[in-house]
């Protein structure tokens, strides 16, 4: 059985980073940063695997 794709919004993003919902808006214009879908013109959603792969491919910084 296949599994069904688990659908995040830009709270959704933000709070995998650990950064501020403009942040994430941020990311999401990068070119190299998942596309979003659209349920409808306004409400932008993403796929939570596509987005956790890209947190996990940046490289890891540490805080002080």
């Amino acid at each position: 059985m296949n599994k069904l794709p688990k659908f995040i919004t830009t709270k959704g993003v933000a709070a995998i980073g650990r950064v501020s919902v403009a942040t994430a808006w941020r990311y999401s214009r990068r070119p190299d940063f998942p596309k979003p879908r659209y349920f409808s013109p306004k409400y932008p959603v993403w796929i939570e695997d596509e987005v956790l792969g890209w947190y996990m491919s940046r490289p890891q910084t540490r805080v002080a």
